[in-house]
């Protein structure tokens, strides 16, 4: 982020004035979910050229970043976004490198066969070692002690050298860097380090488990003598005071308790295999400490099994008890009949235009689908099941790089008026920019579609079509609900209806004749299309999808604080029969969705309105949709309240 903008401050130092707006802008797009994958894909082209080519200098180059900032920069102050020059050149990040540390790269490279040859070479000269000794036994355990030195001197000598290589930079930014690069690289050396001390430390255990065979009753009669309590006072209170700490962890670190058996149950196993290689290849050579026990009872054996089984039996229960626990319960589970329209039966009687409903503003944009400058915490399917009924979206063409697997805005001009209207808005290197990611994704195998983005596709994208599906799984699922769904087209409407066709939701769609009464929500239920759709600009003649326009008029959609809110005509006309309130501040922060989705401003915007326009809203539209009093006043205004 701190080059890019010194980059633009030093193209442009009018916008000096403009660095800590400018860098919570790059920022931002930099931390989005959707931009590590642009720039794990420059990075990789990178390795690639320091691997196989032989070079001096490392330049990551993302010719899509002058698209994102400036566009982005335009959300939070269009006089920001002017001032970014169409020059600002496309180069990030540039890396000065001295050759001796790439001859080391390269070199690593070269002799990384010795990865595997090595290893290899050290397994057969232990066991050399073994087979070729006088005393077996003897070299048996000197091999495990060997391989157990081998595991902790690699433990510390790697964080010895990791403490060097850190402490070698001054700088505690690049400290940081250094430290994550040595961490993903030494990783999984400690791993098996780790793994080779556990094995050497199991091979000298098991002289001992040879040398002293385990008889199973007398182990039984020392478990069953621990379990009963002493006849002290205080001892006999640290035995409950144990033994409850133990069934604790048992009952609620249950998946962690079985884990730790099931692995100590793997070591003895192990360990077992290991005594009894060890007998076989130095069978003259075994002695014991004690003689031979006599071999379990068939009485001992018969317990044995059966409290296995009771535990197994015991573990079979729980595990199902858990799991059905977990799912909410198992089996069919018949739900009664619902009457209610909308949550409420009192509305199923009412035409569609005498309903308010709620309604999130950008609802694609959200957090969890790590979108910049998220307008709702959650997705499209959790602000349906908090109980908001109205979606306003926006669709764009995205190309998904097969390579990168992101999807980046197809926002290049067609025609060259197209060009030319687009260079006014967004000046000439945006629109080469825009030009040369569409080419150089499709010649890359890139695919094209329908995505739900707010603004650029880079900074937050959701394929059109899947969310589709999971919107009708919901209507299915909901079969009492009626939803309107608005959407800013920047799509051509035969895509748009084939993405309904396709996912099964055009059954539900609703076609409404303008001028003609709108039916109920109850016989919007009962004939089965309960969805109305609409669009901004063109709908192409689709009967079911209505011109938003032409139904709805609306308020102004532009507002930088609470105090700007007005109820003024925008689009639509005065004969419009519903009416829509937009009611979200610009740009989108949580602390004015506070105050904006407050009962006390929603409840006064509403009655200004309602003044001013002659109407009552039929919808509301938000941001921030878990924040405020917006379900609550439109349940008001319904009269189901």
């Amino acid at each position: 982020a701190e080059k890019i903008v010194e980059q633009v401050v030093a193209a442009q130092p009018d916008a000096m004035a403009a660095r800590p707006l400018l860098k919570q802008v790059v920022t931002s797009v930099l931390g989005a979910g959707a931009f590590r994958p642009v720039y794990e894909a420059a990075i990789r082209d990178v390795h690639q050229t320091v691997f196989l080519g032989d070079i001096d200098t490392l330049t990551v180059q993302l010719t899509d970043m002058v698209l994102i900032v400036r566009t982005q920069a335009a959300v939070l102050s269009p006089e920001l976004s002017a001032q970014i020059p169409d020059g600002l050149t496309d180069t990030l990040i540039e890396v000065q490198s001295h050759p001796l540390i790439l001859d080391a790269v390269q070199t690593g490279e070269d002799i990384r066969l010795l990865a595997f040859v090595l290893p290899l070479a050290s397994i057969m000269a232990f066991g050399a070692s073994i087979f070729l000794a006088s005393d077996r036994r003897q070299a048996w355990v000197r091999v495990g002690l060997g391989i157990i030195a081998i595991g902790l001197v690699v433990l510390v000598i790697e964080a010895g050298l990791g403490e060097l290589v850190v402490r070698y930079f001054e700088d505690d930014a690049t400290r940081n860097v250094a430290r994550a690069f040595w961490n993903a690289f030494v990783s999984d050396l400690n791993i098996w380090a780790l793994f080779i001390a556990g094995f050497g430390t199991m091979m000298v255990v098991a002289v001992w488990w040879m040398l002293e065979p385990a008889d199973v009753a007398a182990r039984l009669g020392q478990v069953r003598r621990f379990m009963e309590p002493p006849t002290a006072a205080l001892p006999r209170f640290f035995w409950v005071a144990i033994w409850i700490l133990i069934g604790a962890f048992l009952v609620l670190r249950w998946q962690e308790a079985a884990r730790l058996i099931v692995t100590l149950a793997g070591i003895v196993l192990v360990v077992n295999a290991m005594a009894e290689m060890l007998r076989m290849i130095a069978p003259g050579q075994i002695g014991t400490t004690s003689s031979m026990k006599a071999p379990v009872s068939r009485a001992a054996v018969k317990w044995l099994l059966a409290g296995a089984g009771l535990l197994a039996a015991m573990a079979v229960i729980a595990g199902g008890y858990l799991a059905i626990d977990r799912s909410g319960g198992a089996g069919v589970v018949v739900e009664p009949f619902n009457p209610a329209c909308n949550g409420h039966v009192l509305l199923c009687d009412r035409r569609l235009d005498d309903v308010t409903i709620a309604a999130t503003h950008n609802s694609m944009s959200n957090t969890d689908d790590e979108f910049v400058l998220a307008n709702h915490s959650k997705g499209i399917i959790p602000q349906l099941e908090a109980g908001y009924r109205g979606l306003l979206i926006d669709l764009y063409y995205g190309i998904e790089s097969e390579r990168s697997q992101v999807v980046v805005t197809d926002v290049a001009p067609s025609t060259p008026e197209e060009r030319e209207r687009l260079v006014q808005q967004l000046g000439s290197a945006a629109v080469r920019s825009a030009e040369e990611l569409r080419k150089r994704n499709l010649d890359a195998g890139g695919v094209r579609d329908v995505y739900l983005c707010h603004i650029e596709c880079e900074i937050g994208a959701i394929r059109f079509s899947t969310e589709l599906e999971r919107i009708r799984v919901w209507l299915e699922d909901n079969p009492r609900e009626v939803l309107f769904i608005i959407i800013e087209d920047r799509v051509h409407p035969d895509d748009v209806a084939h993405a309904f066709e396709a996912s099964g939701l055009v059954e539900y769609a609703h076609t409404q004749v303008f001028g003609e009464p709108w039916p109920t929500l109850l016989e919007m239920i009962d004939s089965g299309r309960r969805l109305v759709v609409m669009a901004e600009n063109d709908t192409g003649g689709v009967p079911w999808y209505h011109h938003a326009f032409t139904f709805a008029q609306e308020t102004p959609y532009t507002f930088k604080s609470v105090d700007e809110f007005d109820c003024s005509p925008n689009r639509g006309q005065p004969d419009s029969p519903l009416f829509m309130v937009n009611h979200w501040v610009t740009p989108a922060l949580a602390q004015t969705g506070d105050l904006a989705n407050s009962a006390d401003i929603l409840k006064k915007r509403i009655a200004d309105c309602q003044e001013e326009r002659g109407m009552t809203p039929n919808i509301i539209g938000i941001d921030f949709y878990a924040r405020g009093d917006a379900l609550a006043v439109v349940a008001t205004l319904n009269g189901v309240q």
